[in-house]
Formats: structure tokens, C-alpha cells, sequence
């Protein structure tokens, strides 16, 4: 997984756990000590994040980067194939 791909993952996260009413941006952006608009526009896809506020937010919602990998993982084999087994390498390339 590329960095690029995490932040991805994590304003993906970030989207859904404001969608279903844990946090709203402005709490989360008061949580990790920076303006309500760096937020807004980080959710948007206008502005990146450093690792430091990736860092943060991951922290804020007691979550780390193994977790969002082992997320993305599970969601890219959907049917538990063993990695290194031939079905694996069949439907499942982009992993190895």
C-alpha cells in the first residue's frame, strides 16, 4: 500500500465515521488542533494531509495505520483466498 493509498483509506474513514454521526468535522478538527476548513477540504480531495495529521486523526478515532491496511487488504480479497495459492494469483494480482 502506497502512502497516497492511506490517505485515501483514511479520508475514506474519516467521511464514513462523520456520516454515521460518531464525530462531526468540526469536533474532529478541534480533536487534532487545526481549523474546521483543513478538514472540510481534506474530506473534499482539495488538500492532502501531513503524517503528523494523519497521525492525529488516526489517534482521534482510536484507530492505526495496521488496522486501515488490514482493512484494505480484507476488502481487495473479499473471499479469503490464501495468499501464494493459485486462485490467489488468478483474481488477486495487484497484492503480490
Amino acid at each position: 500500500m502506497l502512502v497516497s493509498d492511506l490517505h485515501e483509506r483514511i479520508r475514506q474513514h474519516v467521511l464514513a465515521t462523520i456520516k454515521s454521526g460518531v464525530i462531526t468535522g468540526t469536533a474532529l478538527a478541534e480533536r487534532i488542533g487545526v481549523q474546521q476548513a483543513h478538514i472540510s477540504n481534506f474530506l473534499a480531495g482539495r488538500r492532502g494531509l501531513s503524517i503528523e495529521a494523519m497521525d492525529a486523526i488516526l489517534d482521534a478515532l482510536g484507530l492505526n495505520v495496521e488496522q486501515l491496511v488490514a482493512g484494505a487488504d480484507q476488502a481487495a480479497n473479499p473471499k479469503g483466498l490464501q495468499q501464494g495459492s493459485r486462485a490467489f494469483q488468478l483474481f488477486i494480482p495487484e497484492l503480490q
